[in-house]
């Protein structure tokens, strides 16, 4: 009789947006792994084993990324911080929300158009 599979398999899906605003440049990355033990023959059952997400903002070279893990019911969050001090979480916030606006009206479209031989 054929063994179990004990490999363990990972989903991994990122996502990410930019966006430049006059002369900032924004950045949004969310990540989220899966990683799952193959069980049963030929790997056709999955138990998951444990998540991980993380959710990347980044104003030019400054950064906050929330990470988090997910195993066996419990959360674990932590909170890191680059090119800037803790203290400066909030101001970062308050930029990200007044700048990243994501979409655009026809005018602005027709001026990214006509300009496109300056870039």
């Amino acid at each position: 009789m054929p063994k179990s599979s004990s490999l363990i398999f990972i989903q991994d899906h990122i996502i990410t947006h930019k966006l430049r605003v006059v002369d900032t440049d924004l950045s949004e990355k969310l990540t989220n792994k899966r990683f799952l033990k193959l069980k049963g023959l030929r790997g056709s059952e999955k138990e998951l084993l444990f998540e991980e997400n993380s959710h990347l903002r980044s104003i030019n070279r400054r950064s906050v990324e929330i990470s988090e893990r997910i195993q066996d019911g419990n959360r674990t969050e932590t909170t890191q911080c680059n090119g800037m001090d803790e203290n400066d979480l909030d101001k970062f916030e308050d930029e990200w929300s007044a700048l990243w606006k994501p979409g655009a009206n026809q005018k602005e479209i027709d001026s990214a158009i006509s300009n496109k031989d300056l870039l």
